[in-house]
């Protein structure tokens, strides 16, 4: 599902001129987790906080029956990623919304490759 909108969205502290409505993207929990040989689990938590352009909570509610739907699942450098644990609230006149995600990682190693091998043999 793709969720088209006209608000700005933000990745970093901004304390000034930001853009109304928009939406306010953070890290608040990441984890590390070895899995198998190379292979790791990569749990991360975000709060996604939407500021609306007026105090009319109708525009709140809006956004959060369709936020929820929107982050379910997201594209990461071509890869799906199935979001859970979806919870918001509605709070001094923003929607805040928390979400996991489970990256998987996989660390690439450059292997030497083997030589050319030659078999000398007869066919009887």
């Amino acid at each position: 599902m793709e969720y088209k909108t006209d608000a700005e969205v933000y990745t970093s502290k901004k304390k000034q001129n930001i853009h109304l409505p928009c939406f306010r993207v953070k890290s608040i929990k990441t984890g590390h987790k070895r899995t198998l040989g190379k292979r790791y689990g990569k749990p991360m938590s975000f709060s996604i906080t939407y500021l609306p352009k007026t105090d009319d909570e109708d525009e709140l509610r809006t956004v959060e029956s369709e936020l929820p739907f929107v982050l379910e699942s997201i594209n990461v450098d071509g890869n799906l990623v199935r979001g859970t644990d979806i919870s918001c609230v509605i709070s001094d006149g923003a929607l805040v919304c928390t979400i996991d995600y489970n990256m998987r990682l996989a660390i690439q190693e450059e292997k030497e490759k083997m030589n050319d091998l030659y078999v000398k043999g007869k066919v009887k």
